[in-house]
């Protein structure tokens, strides 16, 4: 073999050496770009994911707190009902006991009222709203229990009828009316409380 043919051989050799080099370096090159993409594109689908398990976790605990604000709520009112719901019952009770002092319970239940709705008013936008009807359902009847039993005690009431209507109205408010909203509240706010209110 001369030196021509050498030389022939040697460029094709480069050739094939450069051209293979240049077929590995542009598959390589296109690897590796694939592999970028993919770390990039498991990058962003990571970000998107924590960005959903942050958001997912600040409303569950946004959720939490106003539960535990509906619960402390719901519990305290419930409480000033409930005294508010004896207090009615004192009130229109025939038979009074020695030591009772008859006079001092419709203070007691207004200001069994008065405190139940303060607590009500500071937390109504925080309930839902069947829970607030309901128990604003309770303060009408237990002021149209109050009226009727005023005007039963009034002493410008002579008609012993119209005494006698006012009186059963009241005692039918205090016993059967008012603890009936009661129980609905009080079913509305277990359901609240245990988590069983729908969204």
């Amino acid at each position: 073999m001369n030196i021509d043919e050498m030389k022939i051989l040697l460029s094709y050799a480069c050739a094939f050496f450069v051209g293979g080099i240049v077929s590995f370096l542009l598959t390589y090159l296109r690897q590796k770009g694939k592999n970028l993409a993919t770390r990039e594109d498991i990058a962003n689908i990571t970000d998107k994911i924590e960005g959903v398990k942050f958001e997912h976790a600040f409303l569950l605990q946004r959720r939490s707190r106003i539960h535990d604000r509906q619960v402390e709520i719901l519990s305290k009112v419930y409480k000033y009902l409930l005294d508010a719901q004896e207090y009615s019952k004192l009130m229109t009770k025939k038979v009074i006991f020695e030591g009772e002092k008859p006079e001092e319970y419709p203070l007691l239940l207004q200001s069994a009222v008065t405190n139940a709705y303060k607590e009500f008013a500071m937390g109504r936008l925080l309930l839902p709203s069947d829970v607030a009807e309901q128990i604003q359902a309770f303060f009408h009847k237990v002021s149209e229990g109050q009226v009727h039993f005023a005007i039963a005690k009034h002493a410008m009431v002579s008609e012993g009828n119209v005494r006698a209507k006012c009186w059963e109205k009241a005692g039918e408010i205090a016993y059967h009316e008012i603890p009936a909203l009661l129980r609905i509240i009080e079913k509305q706010a277990h359901n609240i409380i245990h988590g069983k209110q729908e969204a």
